[in-house]
């Protein structure tokens, strides 16, 4: 006889055991339920005593088969529930397999752009030249009609090497500088080299000499704050000679300028007195705004060992006076002027005094500020 002790017999409670069960089962989160359960559960099935269980018509019958006790009916019945339970977990959550392919969407086509910004950049530039004519400070009356110059400078063209440059525009400048524009297919390699002979065209009708020309860019123009004069007892404003070399000492960015108009005082030098500061003004190309852009983000130029202060130059509208003069028709253009037509010569008379505006005695007294 054996002394080896016997194991102890615990009590299995069918049901208290799979009641427990499912109700961990329910607790498990849903979207491991699938990862976590299913395959004990398919382990549990595929048991020998379990498969047995479930298929007992495909096992051969027992001798003396007792019929199925109700405990081992609720456990064929808890169990179906479990596997009805895993079914309805596998419905719920999507297979990879089975998953279908995820649609991508194609952007749509973007249409062009119809505003008036693409419609002018669609449309072919035109190029320009500018005469130098300031100089002759030309009166008004002087200036020949834009028709007038386009049509003569175009018909002296028409019988010269340069042939193939036409012109569409002219315009008088507020400086009495003239801008002349060639057609759509005149490129500025063709424009520039026949400016020579425009230039000659314009001093032979003006009786003048031969005026200088240059491309027509844009020029863009700033305004420096803050700058020290240099007047001082002994010494005027600086030029702007010395404002502009000082300029380029101390600062890449205005030195990679194309400056066109050097730094020029916005106030008449004689009037600064000693130990003052005041303001400059320089232009310089800019195609397309670029470079003012730049030099206005970075706020500060420095020259004569201070900062200064950059903003973009505003152009203050002129106010001109009405003439009481009646107007005088420009001469035009021609090889051959007409002769002046002789004045008559009115009756002398003594017109009487026009009558003054009335004046308040604080006008008077105190006479408005001149632009």
């Amino acid at each position: 006889m054996s002394n080896s002790p016997t194991p102890p017999q615990w009590d299995f409670d069918p049901k208290l055991h799979f009641e427990i069960l499912l109700d961990n089962i329910s607790q498990h989160p849903l979207h491991l339920r699938k990862p976590d359960i299913l395959p004990h559960l398919q382990n549990f099935l595929a048991h020998p005593d379990v498969h047995a269980l479930l298929h007992a018509g495909g096992t051969p019958p027992a001798p003396l088969a007792p019929s199925p006790s109700a405990e081992l009916k609720e456990i064929r019945t808890t169990l179906k529930t479990l596997t009805q339970a895993i079914a309805s977990i596998q419905k719920t959550l999507p297979s990879p397999n089975n998953a279908a392919p995820a649609k991508i969407q194609h952007p749509s086509p973007k249409t062009p752009s119809k505003n008036f910004s693409a419609i002018a950049g669609a449309k072919p530039s035109t190029h320009s030249i500018v005469v130098d004519l300031a100089h002759w400070n030309l009166a008004e009356s002087d200036r020949p009609p834009v028709e007038t110059i386009c049509k003569n400078i175009n018909n002296d063209l028409a019988t010269s090497s340069h042939s193939a440059v036409r012109l569409i525009a002219a315009k008088w400048t507020a400086k009495g500088n003239l801008i002349l524009t060639g057609d759509a297919s005149t490129s500025l390699n063709v424009l520039l080299p026949a400016a020579n002979h425009i230039a000659a065209i314009i001093g032979a009708r003006f009786a003048k000499t031969t005026p200088k020309t240059r491309a027509n860019i844009k020029w863009s123009k700033i305004l420096i704050n803050g700058v020290p004069t240099g007047k001082s007892q002994s010494q005027e404003p600086y030029n702007p000679d010395e404002c502009h070399q000082a300029l380029l000492e101390n600062n890449p960015a205005y030195a990679s300028l194309t400056v066109m108009q050097k730094p020029s005082w916005v106030k008449a030098p004689s009037s600064y007195t000693v130990n003052t500061a005041s303001s400059l003004a320089v232009a310089f190309e800019d195609p397309d705004g670029t470079k003012l852009k730049s030099i206005i983000e970075g706020r500060h130029l420095y020259a004569f060992r201070t900062r200064l202060n950059t903003k973009k130059w505003k152009q203050k509208p002129s106010t001109t006076q009405p003439s009481n003069q009646p107007p005088v028709h420009p001469p035009t253009l021609r090889s051959q002027q007409q002769p002046a037509p002789t004045p008559q010569v009115l009756p002398t008379s003594n017109p009487p005094n026009p009558p003054q505006p009335r004046q308040s005695r604080r006008m008077q007294a105190k006479p408005g500020k001149q632009g």
